[in-house]
């Protein structure tokens, strides 16, 4: 695919476990920063399976760009410290590890 803005060409994918729609495009981007809202509401999800990749997104920009998830580690901390799934919990703490160690 290509961006219309840029030009640029991207690839995409279509997590039918989460239903969560991720490109490589949306994680180099600034524009990535109006889809924090829609995974951080994501942690909240009814569906444990969805909790349990949640934080799997926030641990990769993490890593790449920490500067969008620094506004909820406050957020990740309190789920690892208290969420009731046992993986959402480790899943917390590796994306506050990932965002911290940049």
């Amino acid at each position: 695919m290509i961006c219309l803005d840029t030009g640029e060409e991207f690839y995409s994918s279509f997590d039918r476990e989460t239903g969560v729609f991720i490109d490589n495009f949306m994680f180099t981007n600034l524009q990535t920063y109006f889809y924090m809202s829609i995974y951080e509401s994501l942690l909240y999800d009814t569906d444990d399976k969805v909790r349990m990749e949640s934080p799997e997104i926030f641990r990769v920009l993490g890593k790449r760009r920490p500067e969008f998830v620094r506004p909820f580690l406050e957020q990740l901390q309190k789920i690892a410290e208290t969420d009731s799934n046992r993986v959402v919990r480790i899943h917390s703490l590796g994306a506050i590890k990932a965002t911290k160690s940049k």
